[in-house]
């Protein structure tokens, strides 16, 4: 994707609104898509000049910086490539300089370059274990140029950057599904994602304990499709903040339980109306989870969820009495196979009971890189929509999951 000049000189102009320094360029890092363990790396040093008229390069022929991963952290020397690096930075335009640094050889995982000069910098490197040499000339080994040309390495310091900050940082929460029935309404979706605003990626260190705090939310659906206009009937709203605990992998033989770790923290509900139909709750919960059997065949997962209500309950003061303080959740199958959950719940007078099927299988499809779950739901129970809370429901649905 190439990134026009005019997008570049309206992002020249408006840097210095923001209260960037006019005397120096504003720096940024654009990194290969990919590179080899214990090759060499080539990476662009991209300067942007926000003011009117040029002013001086200032980076070095040397930058000294370090690749941190999994809490290790190697030195290392980005050289430049260029032989006669440009003497400044044009009036709202941008210089690139190359730079290259050898990969050390025990960096296997994903690594952060940090660089300290000309200014503080980050970028993500991806490390995989081969990847194609590049040809002699092309555009991640040619020399510094001008804003004249080649833009088309900016979107990659761009997309780093969103890489570290935004992408990164979502993960699967709650399942997320589109399922139809017979009974009305016929429709019923769950959306549902989590957000890691500090501490450790799932992805990264399996073998260590991961702590972070994340944010989450789940939107659940009921959505009579096949009426006029397709209202939503209801529609529950979850936002949390909660702290996550996982444990590390286990390694050798596999234990007879295996201790998962746990969440803990506060979540809201709503379904969002107002006056006679408003529905809400809030409560503090913690969720923790053991598995028995082999976590990478057939195994069994328990992750009951106990709760307490806090705060105004006015809107369904009695809501306690259908939902009680514990919710149980049982998964039984594989990873790579058929699953089932059972989900259920019971009030506190120990006769409002209700519980929930979920038999999922992989789909996949050889043409278009599509892969989802068919997934086969039960509910029977109080509350499937929390507007009517109170009213007991029995339905069988079907359709896709896509995180299960």
């Amino acid at each position: 994707m190439q990134i026009p000049r005019f997008l570049l000189a309206l992002a020249c102009a408006a840097l210095p609104a923001l209260g960037l320094a006019a005397a120096d360029p504003v720096y940024t890092l654009a990194m290969p898509a990919a590179v080899s363990t214990g090759g060499d790396v080539t990476v662009e040093l991209i300067l942007l000049n926000p003011t009117a008229s040029p002013i001086p390069d200032r980076a070095p022929v040397e930058l000294a910086g370090r690749l941190v991963s999994e809490g290790k952290s190697w030195p290392v020397v980005l050289r430049e490539k260029a032989s006669e690096p440009p003497a400044s930075v044009p009036a709202g335009g941008f210089v690139r300089r190359n730079y290259v640094f050898s990969l050390p050889a025990d960096v296997n995982r994903r690594a952060v370059l940090e660089l300290e000069q000309p200014t503080t910098l980050r970028a993500v490197v991806d490390v995989a274990e081969s990847v194609a040499t590049a040809p002699t000339g092309t555009a991640a080994q040619s020399h510094a140029t001008t804003g004249s040309s080649r833009p088309g390495l900016v979107p990659r310091a761009a997309a780093s950057h969103i890489e570290r900050t935004f992408r990164e940082h979502f993960e699967p929460h709650e399942p997320v599904y589109f399922i139809y029935g017979p009974e009305h309404p016929g429709a019923k979706f769950q959306l549902s994602f989590k957000y890691r605003i500090f501490g450790d990626s799932t992805s990264d260190q399996p073998e260590t304990t991961r702590n972070s705090l994340q944010f989450g939310y789940t939107q659940r659906s009921l959505w009579d499709i096949t009426a006029n206009s397709a209202p939503f009937v209801d529609t529950s709203y979850m936002p949390e903040l909660f702290y996550e605990h996982l444990a590390p992998e286990p390694e050798g033989k596999p234990e007879p339980f295996t201790w998962l770790g746990f969440q803990t923290g506060f979540q809201h509900e709503s379904n969002g109306k107002d006056g006679a139909n408003s529905r809400s709750l809030n409560i503090l919960y913690l969720r923790p989870a053991v598995a028995l059997g082999e976590l990478g065949g057939w195994r069994v997962i328990f992750a009951p969820r106990f709760f307490s209500y806090i705060l105004d309950m006015s809107d369904n003061s009695d809501l306690n009495k259908y939902r009680g303080y514990t919710e149980a959740r049982v998964v039984f199958g594989r990873n790579d196979g058929p699953e089932l959950t059972f989900s259920g719940r019971i009030g506190t007078g120990w006769d409002h009971f209700t519980y929930q099927l979920d038999l999922s299988y992989p789909l996949r499809f050889h043409s278009g890189g599509f892969a989802s779950y068919f997934l086969l739901q039960y509910f029977n129970g109080y509350g499937e929509s929390l507007i009517h809370y109170t009213d007991r429901s029995e339905v069988l649905r079907a359709g896709f999951s896509f995180v299960r």
